[in-house]
């Protein structure tokens, strides 16, 4: 079986009610009243996968789910492939004056293969008002944390940061436990509580096992939507590599409980692509 795992957040727009019966599986992708907010690695993304007509009108389909979405894993010198998506989405929503943006990051990585982070997102409901790379001044990180800050006239919360991450799995411990250093950034930078922290962080299985040593896991300030319990994997594995943590009083108390979840998505064609959800009042 192949799994989508798009790590989904889904935040309540102005419209939407808090007295709501509706349970985290009946606020579902395209629901006028939230925003829905997903990561997903897709895997060596670049010419290849771009110009299979197959493999992009699935990525497409998937992508227009979400009204802000960050991809991981696009290795493409050519910066053409992420711009082929982008104006597919475009060619392909049909929501009258309605359109996706992107914020593209710098390459990112240690060696020759590097990676870039894109956040997609719906320019009716989101503005992104600022950006930045990690400082990762002790070479801490395969790939630095991209953040950027968002602005919703529309969402219960007005602004919020996502920090995107892509872990290296041989030394996935001590990322994920620095990512609270992440954190700390983006609140001296904007003076910001309410974080999004997602993507791949390889965290399970074999590549994280002694969780007593993990900052990010013993520090009172950040919820784990996506918990140990989940498999975020493809094939016979069950390993919860990819999470959602987040951080913020207002952004935790409006987190649906028990609402964050796996997606999976099966088709002959796609064996490597995973995705995870969770609901936000």
């Amino acid at each position: 079986m192949s799994a989508f795992t798009a790590l989904v957040l889904l935040l309540a727009l102005s419209s939407y009610s808090t007295t709501s019966t509706s349970t985290p599986a009946q606020l579902s992708a395209n629901d006028d009243s939230v925003l829905d907010i997903a990561a997903f690695n897709v895997r060596i993304f670049g010419a290849n996968k771009a110009t299979d007509q197959t493999t992009m009108d699935i990525l497409v389909k998937i992508i227009l789910r979400y009204d802000l979405i960050l991809i991981q894993e696009i290795r493409d010198s050519s910066g053409t492939a992420i711009q082929t998506l982008l104006k597919t989405l475009n060619k392909e929503l049909k929501v009258p004056g309605a359109s996706y943006k992107m914020k593209l990051s710098p390459r990112l990585g240690r060696t020759a293969s590097k990676e870039e982070y894109a956040y997609i997102f719906r320019s009716d409901l989101l503005t992104c008002i600022d950006s930045f790379t990690f400082n990762d001044h002790f070479d801490v990180f395969e790939r630095e944390p991209y953040v950027v800050r968002f602005k919703s006239d529309l969402a219960a919360i007005k602004e919020f940061a996502v920090a995107g991450i892509h872990t290296s799995p041989r030394d996935a411990t001590n990322e994920v436990s620095n990512l609270t250093k992440v954190y700390d950034a983006i609140q001296q930078k904007w003076r910001l509580d309410n974080v999004i922290i997602m993507g791949d962080f390889n965290a399970g299985c074999d590549f994280v096992k002694e969780w007593r040593a993990i900052g990010l896991a013993k520090d009172p300030r950040f919820y784990w939507i996506i918990d140990h319990s989940k498999d975020t994997t493809t094939g016979h594995s069950d390993c919860p590599y990819d999470r959602i943590v987040v951080a913020g009083r207002d952004l935790v108390k409006n987190v649906i409980p028990l609402s964050g979840d796996v997606f999976y998505f099966d088709h002959e064609h796609i064996n490597d692509w995973t995705s995870i959800s969770f609901v936000f009042l």
